[in-house]
């Protein structure tokens, strides 16, 4: 996870990057499995509307799946359009920069997640946020 936090380069003290250490030795691929990290923690670093961005990553693995949570303090997704946030070219807002996304990020997400095994949701808690957890399947059993 730290090459992750690396390549996002989060280092700054706005920004509180939380992570599961020790998780041990997983067998995935490894490149689908930084792309997908890393669109999603950009995204929540980009989209926040806080003073302090806080990201938490959590990781858990049973018998046939690894299973991803990447939970973020942000403004969260409007009611009902949970779903869409992962079609192709659907954009929602502007980002703390006030660039327009180009709805390719989380479509690419999907995709991978998919092409791994696994399947993605996003919810989006009353008191703001974002919480999306995917599973991937295990390749070592």
């Amino acid at each position: 996870m730290k090459h992750i936090k690396n390549l996002c380069q989060i280092d700054s003290e706005e920004i509180v990057f939380n992570y599961t250490k020790n998780i041990g030795d997983i067998t995935v691929n490894k490149s689908a499995l930084s792309q997908i990290l890393i669109n999603l923690i950009s995204n929540a670093v980009k989209y926040n509307d806080k003073q302090q961005t806080r990201i938490d990553v959590s990781f858990s693995k049973n018998e046939t799946d690894y299973m991803f949570e990447v939970k973020d303090n942000g403004p969260g997704i409007p009611l009902g359009e949970e779903i869409a946030v992962f079609d192709l070219f659907s954009v929602y807002g502007v980002d703390k920069y006030k660039n327009k996304g180009t709805g390719i990020g989380l479509a690419t997400v999907k995709k991978l997640v998919e092409g791994l095994g696994g399947n993605i949701k996003v919810t989006s808690p009353k008191d703001g946020g974002c919480i999306f957890s995917f599973n991937l399947k295990r390749l070592d059993i």
